[in-house]
């Protein structure tokens, strides 16, 4: 398998023009089939078949598309510190209930939730 291949979409009035190291490669007429057109055009072009060709299509949006990946490395970053603080919030729920012994309802006025919530932090805590 080679490396993947960086292709470029600009948008014109008809779908998207690809482009790979600044040359002409195909068009698209939607970013969706833009992978398959690349693959298929690399193809035909240096030889063998479309599944030899991992490509990577990044549209050229004067600028928004480096707007759209902060954003998506921000959501991705927020995922996974959400995940975290899930852990550690039912980590935290089950050392108050077993090492310091609170009742479920003192453990929900510590943590600011409902006995219910403590009851569900607790029982995904349990291993499975």
């Amino acid at each position: 398998m080679n490396s993947t291949i960086a292709v470029s979409a600009r948008r014109w009035e008809h779908g998207w023009e690809l482009y790979v190291d600044g040359q002409a490669l195909t068009q698209s007429m939607t970013l969706a089939d833009a992978p398959r057109m690349a693959r298929d055009a690399l193809a035909t072009e240096r030889g063998g078949e479309p599944e030899d060709y991992e490509v990577t299509v990044t549209p050229e949006l004067d600028g928004l598309e480096l707007r759209v990946e902060i954003v998506r490395s921000r959501m991705t970053s927020a995922q996974q510190d959400l995940e975290q603080a899930a852990k550690d919030w039912r980590a935290i729920a089950l050392c108050l209930r077993s090492q310091e012994h609170l009742s479920v309802r003192d453990t929900a006025t510590v943590l600011g939730v409902s006995p219910g919530r403590v009851s569900q932090l607790l029982g995904s805590s349990r291993p499975t």
